[in-house]
């Protein structure tokens, strides 16, 4: 007689099953400003118990529930300095069991890992992670930028290279994102991205970007450097354009002083574009607005501007 075994038994069942039980509960900050201009990512609440008690149930379900304790790298929630700032002034304690987790556990267990945010490099050693699909990353040491080659299969990928009150952007460091070809989301906060640095990532990924954010970056003057307009001389110039072919929402927080080419990339790169959000910094720009909004209404006439940016882009159409 066939005796059937019991499903809960079945590893690759269990492994299913542990991808719904999940220790880490995501929440956004909300910024008493315009969260446009908020440059903290997602962070995570770590509620471990229902993990912990499918773990304890055997030793299978241990082996195969207890690393998905580690799917969630949060930087500050992990971090004990973070920890001892939280239980200060009176306050009480915290109850982020993860924030007393060792350095040499995280380590070894890194592997597991497959979201990394609100990294603040308390880590001096680099990561295992190796199967990334979502990354926050502060500055341009050699851990993040390793962390960065090591993952080219992410998905989502936000890099602030210097923090607001800092004074200084670096270059954007597309050597380590020369890998990234899936994004799906992408924000770029505090970078010098100058001298085609942009798109030359934009490039690899056209086919797959949603969402991108630039914030407080600079240099964005040309869409095509010097060598791309002689070929284009030569070449199809189909070939050689920039069109983000999926790209449905586009979120811009810099200048237009400092970004000659934002306005032909909204017109004529983005032609899904669904949702557009810009920052008061572009917004009180008049003339630039105006010229954005006449194109859009040609070029974009199903375009659902911000409600900051609606007036005009409505006032563009009454004139057309």
């Amino acid at each position: 007689m066939l005796q059937l075994q019991n499903p809960l038994l079945i590893p690759e069942i269990l492994e299913r099953i542990s991808l719904f039980v999940s220790a880490w509960t995501p929440h956004r900050h909300h910024s008493y400003k315009d969260n446009i201009s908020d440059h903290r990512p997602i962070s995570y609440t770590y509620r471990p118990q229902d993990l912990l008690a499918c773990a304890l149930t055997s030793r299978l379900w241990y082996r195969t529930f207890y690393r998905q304790l580690w799917t969630v790298f949060d930087g500050d929630a992990m971090s004990s300095s973070h920890s001892t700032r939280c239980s200060g002034g009176g306050q009480p304690p915290p109850t982020n069991k993860a924030a007393v987790v060792p350095e040499e556990l995280l380590l070894a267990y890194s592997a597991h890992c497959r979201v990394l945010t609100n990294y603040s490099r308390r880590i001096s050693a680099v990561l295992a992670c190796r199967h990334l699909v979502d990354l926050t990353l502060y500055g341009n040491s050699p851990q993040s930028l390793q962390l960065v080659r090591s993952n080219p299969g992410l998905k989502r990928l936000t890099w602030i290279g210097a923090m607001p009150d800092w004074g200084m952007v670096c270059d954007l460091e597309t050597d380590a994102m020369s890998n990234l070809t899936s994004l799906q989301e992408l924000t770029l906060q505090q970078w010098d991205i100058s001298d085609g640095k942009l798109v030359e990532i934009l490039r690899r990924n056209t086919g797959s970007l949603v969402k991108l954010r630039l914030k407080q970056v600079q240099g964005f003057d040309v869409l095509y450097s010097e060598q791309e307009g002689k070929e284009k001389e030569i070449q199809d110039r189909q070939d050689q354009d920039l069109i983000m072919e999926q790209l449905e929402e586009l979120t811009l927080d810099c200048e237009w002083i400092d970004n000659f080419a934002l306005l032909d990339f909204i017109t004529q790169c983005t032609p899904k574009l669904q949702r557009l959000q810009l920052s008061s910094t572009l917004l009180d720009d008049a003339r630039m607005m105006g010229r954005l909004a006449v194109a859009l209404v040609e070029t974009h006439p199903e375009l659902k501007p911000s409600d900051a940016f609606a007036s005009c882009y409505s006032k563009a159409q009454q004139i057309l």
